[in-house]
Parts: structure tokens; sequence; C-alpha cells
């Protein structure tokens, strides 16, 4: 009997912690979904529909976005050096969203 009611207790575990991160995802994709997010000199749009444009200083992006697992994953098709999917570690707050990428964390002003 202890061994069912501790793998019923890490199976409760295991649910109430895809439900917060399912929860988590949903708040970041409600905060951003057809916003635009600016940090220094950059601009990216996140349309509704999971496309995402920009520029930063005078290059231009193009591709698309979604939240996964709680993080902002973002995959670039143009300029094509930068092409690619990254999923950021992603916090939220008082209208920022900070993206943790290859540089480290960067904090972006939701419009």
């Amino acid at each position: 009997m202890k061994k069912l009611f501790l793998v019923a207790c890490i199976s409760a575990s295991i649910a109430s912690f895809g439900t917060a991160q399912a929860d988590e995802t949903e708040t970041i994709k409600q905060a951003i979904s057809g916003k635009t997010i600016v940090s220094g000199t950059a601009e990216i749009k996140l349309s509704k529909n999971g496309r995402m444009t920009g520029k930063a200083g005078s290059t231009t992006y193009k591709g698309a976005w979604t939240v996964r697992d709680g993080k902002f994953c973002r995959t670039i098709t143009e300029p094509k050096k930068w092409a690619g999917t990254e999923c950021q570690p992603t916090k939220l707050g008082g209208g920022i969203i900070s993206l943790t990428g290859r540089n480290g964390p960067a904090d972006w002003a939701i419009k």
C-alpha cells in the first residue's frame, strides 16, 4: 500500500506541475499576442496568428513565434544568417517580458 500511495502522490505532483506550466504558457501568450515588444532600437510585432516581423537597427526580421512550456519560442526565417528556432526562458511582469537568449537576459517592453 505504501508504494501505491507514493506513486499516487508523484502522479498528482506531476499533473499539478503540468497544469501550472500550461497556465503560465497561456498567461504569456495572452500578454504578448497581437502586441509589439520593444528593447532599445529593436521592435518586434507578435501577430495573433503566430507571425513575427520587426526591425533592429537597419535589419528586418521575419518569422514565427509561439510559447511552449512557459518559454518564448521564435523561428527566424529572415535574415538568413539568424535563421533557426530558439526557445527562451521567459519572465513576465509589470508590462515587461524578459527573454534569456544566447547573450543572456534582455527586457522587452510590451506595447
